[in-house]
């Protein structure tokens, strides 16, 4: 799932940032020359959603109502993606990050037409923000032998749904029903005391009205 994602991403910035190459492999030294124009995004941090958890599965059914597998529930993940500018001085740096943020506030989850893999066929919106957390990357560019430069941090919510599981019983194709008599002198079990029922009748009885006198 998180490759389909990368390349959902990959594809929608491409598409609102003016067509600039987008690159999702990792961030190079070689790339501070100030050659070319381009994004970085890079999967920074990996989180599940915890408060999106469900407990409910739910039935696949063929035609004829019949159980063909059951879904667990899926499981969603907070995955955030730190985007960077590489181009011929600061302020083109700047202008690319301007137009990324300027495109993802306009969102509330990722456009399906820019989904990719398994995620093309999901039925529920994949949240998209922005950011909205202020990560530190210092470690980050220190790690990829690279001077701090500014990002904007995408946070995707994306779900990662379990196989069918398609280990099911088999449906009921008979009924059977046992009638029997009961021995003689044997009486029917009596109702439990929590089904058991109890009726009180009562009669009024009203005087005869006295004669007149």
């Amino acid at each position: 799932m998180i490759d389909d994602l990368t390349r959902s991403l990959a594809a929608l910035l491409h598409t609102h940032v003016d067509g600039v190459e987008v690159r999702t492999d990792r961030p190079e030294a070689a790339w501070s020359g100030g050659r070319g124009r381009f994004l970085s995004v890079s999967l920074h941090k990996v989180a599940e959603a915890r408060d999106r958890r469900q407990a409910d599965w739910s039935d696949v059914r063929d035609a004829n109502g019949g159980v063909l597998g059951r879904h667990a529930p899926a499981r969603w993940f907070r995955c955030t993606y730190l985007v960077s500018a590489f181009g011929p001085d600061a302020l083109a740096e700047h202008a690319m990050l301007g137009r990324v943020l300027a495109a993802a506030v306009t969102m509330e989850s990722m456009p399906v037409e820019h989904l990719v893999g398994v995620l093309a066929d999901e039925t529920d919106p994949i949240v998209l923000n922005v950011a909205s957390r202020g990560v530190d990357a210092s470690d980050w560019w220190e790690a990829a032998g690279l001077s701090p430069r500014p990002v904007l941090e995408v946070m995707v919510v994306a779900p990662v749904r379990p196989p069918l599981d398609t280990q099911v019983a088999p449906p009921a194709d008979s009924l059977t029903l046992d009638a029997r008599k009961l021995p003689s002198g044997m009486a029917p079990a009596a109702p439990s005391a929590a089904g058991e029922r109890r009726w009180t009748a009562f009669r009024i009885r009203e005087n005869a009205p006295a004669d007149d006198a």
